[in-house]
């Protein structure tokens, strides 16, 4: 069976140094962890919150990472690059080890 790429969806509230921090941690994250086929998907939820309440997110920033072994969350301060690396490396490496 193929495997399905992983995705990480990010749940921000508008334009804030909050959320450009994450996205800024986030982005630097991929670059280093190089996942071929990785999807990111950014949703403000201020402009779309019935995809946030429909996907159960309370607070932002939250990232959600959908992996084919499961989905993890993560909440809170999330624009510690080393901090992120070290929660979302380890679910992504699998992928990457594979291909």
């Amino acid at each position: 069976m193929a495997s399905t790429a992983p995705e990480l969806i990010v749940y921000v509230a508008g334009a804030t140094a909050t959320a450009d921090g994450v996205l800024a941690a986030l982005d630097d994250l991929v670059t280093d962890l190089a996942v071929p086929g990785i999807v990111i998907d950014v949703v403000d939820v201020s402009a779309d919150p019935v995809r946030a309440r429909m996907s159960d997110v309370l607070v932002t920033p939250t990232i959600i990472c959908r992996t084919a072994a499961g989905e993890t969350r993560f909440v809170g301060d999330l624009h510690d690059p080393t901090l992120l690396a070290s929660a979302i490396a380890p679910l992504l490496r699998p992928v990457q080890e594979a291909t």
